[in-house]
This record gives C-alpha cells, structure tokens and sequence, in this order.
C-alpha cells in the first residue's frame, strides 16, 4: 500500500484505512516489499494507519510494541498511539463507544 498511496486514494469514495504490521517485513516473499517507513509514508499521504495482530504470530497484546516500532521509523507520536486507540475504532464504527479516554467510554 505505501507504494501506491495515491492509487489507494483514488480507488475509493472515502480513503480507506489500512491495517499493518510496523516491521513485520521480508520475512515471506509476499512481503519481501515492505518497509519499516510504511506507516509513516501512508500517514504523509493522508491515509489512516492502524497496526494490526495477526494471533498467535503477533500476539495483539504487543500492538503498542507495533506503535511504538511505528513511531521509532517516523510515524508521528499522536498518529502512532492513534493507530492502535482511536483509528480503529473510527474505523470500525465504534468511535462512539471505544478508542478513547473519555467519560461515559467503554474501558
């Protein structure tokens, strides 16, 4: 997806999000063309970033690691913890409900 991010933007009505791994990368030959920088080079691009787990590989317990991994390769501090809180659950519709440190949220 961060090689064509203007293709993603395009392709939609809204721009969609996309769902990542923050350096899970090279390690199968579908994958061999990530990049650390993704995250960072979709969020430039206006293109919401969420990381992802893919149990019992990436346990989602560890996705704040993946922010952080996220944010060590240039994704903005506020994006990376959004990527993990409020991205998704904007994303899913659930924004009313989770996502956020607020009274009257889900914890």
């Amino acid at each position: 997806a961060y090689l064509v991010p203007n293709l993603i933007k395009k392709a939609y009505g809204l721009t969609p999000a996309v769902a990542m791994f923050a350096t899970n990368a090279r390690y199968k030959r579908e994958a061999y063309r990530g990049s650390e920088f993704a995250p960072r080079i979709l969020a430039d691009n206006g293109i919401k970033v969420v990381m992802k787990s893919d149990h019992p590989v990436l346990n989602s317990r560890h996705l704040v690691f993946e922010a952080q991994q996220a944010h060590y390769y240039g994704l903005l501090d506020n994006l990376a913890l959004a990527s993990v809180t409020s991205t998704p659950a904007t994303v899913i519709g659930l924004d009313h409900r989770i996502g956020f440190i607020k009274q009257g949220y889900d914890a």
